[in-house]
């Protein structure tokens, strides 16, 4: 389960000025940061954001450890693409399907959110698909290409909402910081999703280069459900800034040197969560 801490953040700051009582707020504030801070006495806190002022993408793949096609091609393709790009992107492994011991909640929800079909492998941009069939099969070459359109188009885009993301390990918790800065007043529902990822879990892999494959960017748990927790109407204000903190009990069979955190900010349309914008806080 994750605990949620609360920051002094722009929004505040501008009821502040509005009521003309700086001084005796701000003081408020910052007790009001101790008082709802459940954390441990000495009150670990990770890493402050600078936020970066551009779009980052997602790039799922979604996987499963049963697929053949999956260790043969979509795994590779998908490291290949990541390992490219490296900070430019933000990569995800969702395993789904065939008894993978990596499926969560979490991955299952991510998945169910795709439109169109469902097989795998399937590396996608955002919300699209950019796995193209020749025939049933593949074509590798024509997929890798609109992938990479993909993932230019998007970084050229003006961001609507900045986001960024630190965390840090003390014994056995993970502190997550995650933020977010509206570049523009938005209408409508917005979510932020908060997602503890690992590096390096070795498993069998069906067709896999290696036995055991090692699998990236694999989803342990996320702060609520596939997507996330809304951001509420005075975060989506030009220039609101939201800055909180989680934190999480580490499971032992997770390796707390390989773990990380991702965001993702979430705009609901109908049924379905489009990307708005990503981070992560991954070290290539």
């Amino acid at each position: 389960m994750f605990t949620l801490r609360i920051y002094c953040n722009t929004v505040m700051i501008k009821n502040i000025l509005t009521l003309g009582l700086a001084s005796v707020i701000l003081l408020s504030c910052e007790e009001k940061k101790v008082e709802e801070s459940p954390l441990i006495p000495d009150a670990i806190e990770a890493p402050s954001i600078e936020l970066e002022v551009k779009n980052k993408p997602v790039l799922f793949n979604y996987m499963s450890t049963g697929c053949p096609g999956c260790g043969s091609w979509g795994a590779p393709t998908f490291e290949a693409i990541t390992n490219r790009e490296k900070d430019a992107v933000v990569p995800i492994g969702v395993h789904i399907k065939y008894g993978d011991p990596m499926i969560t909640d979490v991955s299952n929800a991510i998945a169910s959110n795709r439109i169109g079909q469902f097989f795998t492998p399937q590396i996608w941009v955002n919300n699209t698909n950019g796995v193209i069939l020749t025939g049933g099969s593949i074509s590798g070459t024509a997929s890798v290409n609109k992938m990479n359109d993909d993932i230019d188009a998007f970084i050229n885009i003006a961001p609507e909402i900045l986001v960024g993301t630190s965390s840090i390990v003390n014994d056995d918790k993970i502190y997550i910081r995650y933020k977010t800065k509206a570049q523009q007043d938005l209408t409508g529902d917005y979510y932020v999703g908060v997602y503890l990822l690992e590096n390096k879990i070795y498993a069998k892999q069906n067709s896999g280069s290696q036995d055991p494959f090692e699998h990236n960017y694999v989803i342990r748990t996320s702060n609520k459900g596939g997507f996330g927790t809304m951001l509420s109407a005075e975060h989506l204000e030009t220039e609101a800034v939201m800055d909180e903190q989680i934190d999480a009990n580490i499971l032992p069979e997770w390796k707390k040197e390989n773990l990380y955190a991702a965001v993702i900010v979430w705009r609901k349309e109908e049924d379905n969560y489009l990307v708005v914008n990503a981070n992560n806080n991954l070290v290539h």
